[in-house]
């Protein structure tokens, strides 16, 4: 009830409000209260009079509304005016008095704003319910630390994002990174934690050639998560890789590794063709070298790290970093393979071989005949029986070098000299030529001098063997000797 009350009072000093802002017309009167209070007297009081007044319950000097005053109202709304409209009978004047006030709209009052799209937020009016839109007024655009950018409106609640970021790579290697005779192996780990990782491609680069070439590609549909991609290099080269990575919005970042070098091919041995194979005296040289390169290319690999020249025992008789050489010594007379072995510096080898055919040892002539002292000269090779009866061959034994092989008789040949001429005696047994090595060769010497040939000096005996080591053997026959005494006798020239 007091509420009431104060509700009827505050509207009543609201309508008093009102007709002091438009006051009515008044005389002064008694108006219902005691004589002289208002300087009019009862008697002069009548219904006609009209009341000045200040209020509803100021007898005194205004009108007597008494309680007939009622109340009517319509509200305002957001949009539309409200009215207040206040009533009351004045006893004194007998009539009815109004009292109007109009409320202006009360306008909406609008709540917080919503977000309501991509480009626009809400706000609805907490009176009536109707709903306002905006565009959104963005804040600047800040790095999350968690792969994304955001901004957000001033306004309201709305955030954007995006991937403003490549992917990252947080190791990419690339092994070995000096010479090596194996495979290569080249490891990229990377993330993208906005968008997501799409796809790693891989390219090679031949650093030699500067020919470029993708070699591997991994698809990875857009994960967040951190991602390793292995690819093994199987071809030799010196290469480094560059990879290229991409995520869902398009961003996109490369890394380069570190060089690798793969060598897979063995070196190479020149110089043994020009070794000398044939049978020889003069002791063979071996002189050979070796390059590395890359198959089928002119680029050097890891490099040539020994040379070794070995006998047919193993021994190591010749060596050098990228050269070797040896000449033969003695003791290899004989028919001798030779191993030239080179490696590189991750462990390939090559190795070649070269025969050589050293013989130094001259045939060997043997006979019947013996040496005499004629005149006090010492005469070998007298034949007494005056047949020339010789054993002729080339064999190892002869050598001291006790040699696996000899190269053999090449040719024997039986002169008779007359002064300062040689003559050949040509037959079966007194000449042969042998066209090609036979090992171990021999030959029999057999002639019987005839003694039509008491004017030969002396007998000569050649032989080689196919080395080029020659023998010689001077032979002296009864009828020689005996020309010769008698020349001297004579008085001539002794030969």
């Amino acid at each position: 009830m007091k509420k009431k009350w104060k509700g009827v009072i505050w509207m009543l000093a609201l309508v008093i409000v009102m007709i002091f802002q438009n006051p009515i017309e008044a005389r002064a009167g008694h108006c219902g209260g005691s004589v002289g209070d208002c300087g009019c007297g009862t008697e002069r009081c009548n219904n006609q009079m009209v009341c000045y007044y200040n209020s509803p319950w100021d007898y005194c000097v205004g009108h007597n509304f008494g309680n007939t005053w009622t109340y009517i109202s319509t509200s305002a709304t957001c949009t539309s005016q409200g009215s207040q409209h206040w009533r009351g009978y004045c006893s004194i004047c007998q009539r009815w008095y109004d009292l109007y006030m109009s409320d202006g709209p009360l306008g909406h009052s609008y709540g917080s704003w919503q977000n309501y799209s991509t480009t626009q937020h809400k706000a609805s009016c907490v009176r009536c319910g109707v709903t306002t839109y905006g565009y959104h007024s963005m804040g600047n655009w800040y790095d999350g630390g968690d792969g994304w950018h955001y901004r957000k409106c001033n306004q309201c609640s709305y955030t954007e994002k995006k991937d403003c970021t490549a992917p990252s790579v947080s190791s990419f290697r690339a092994t070995p990174n000096s010479w090596s005779s194996g495979n290569g192996t080249v490891t990229i780990t990377a993330r993208d934690k906005g968008s997501g990782l799409t796809t790693i491609e891989i390219y090679r680069t031949n650093v030699n050639s500067g020919a470029s070439e993708r070699v591997a590609s991994y698809n990875h549909g857009g994960t967040t998560a951190s991602v390793t991609d292995t690819y093994t290099e199987h071809e030799e080269g010196v290469y480094y890789y560059t990879a290229y990575l991409s995520d869902s919005v398009g961003n996109s970042s490369s890394s380069t590794s570190a060089t690798i070098y793969l060598d897979h091919s063995n070196p190479s041995i020149s110089g043994t063709e020009n070794t000398n194979t044939a049978w020889t005296n003069v002791a063979p040289q071996i002189n050979v070298s070796a390059t590395d390169y890359l198959s089928g290319t002119s680029y050097r690999g890891s490099g040539v790290s020994s040379v070794v020249i070995k006998d047919s025992a193993g021994v190591v008789v010749g060596r050098g970093t990228t050269s070797a050489s040896y000449t033969l010594e003695s003791k290899y007379e004989g028919t001798y393979t030779w191993t030239i072995v080179a490696t590189d510096n991750v462990g390939h080898t090559s190795s070649k071989t070269v025969t050589t055919r050293y013989d130094i040892t001259k045939p060997g002539i043997d006979g019947t005949e013996t040496s005499i002292v004629h005149n006090g000269t010492l005469i070998s090779g007298y034949l007494p029986d005056n047949i020339i009866d010789q054993n002729i061959d080339d064999k190892p034994y002869r050598s001291v070098n006790n040699p696996n092989y000899t190269s053999g008789l090449k040719s024997v040949i039986l002169y008779k000299v007359f002064g300062t001429e040689k003559t050949v005696i040509y037959g079966s047994g007194t000449k042969a030529t042998f066209d090609a090595s036979d090992t171990n060769s021999s030959f029999h010497m057999y002639y019987e001098l005839p003694d039509d040939e008491k004017e030969v000096a002396y007998y000569l005996i050649v032989v080689s063997d196919h080395a080029g080591n020659v023998a010689k053997k001077k032979l002296t026959s009864q009828q020689s000797l005996l020309t010769w005494f008698h020349t001297s006798i004579d008085g001539s020239t002794y030969r």
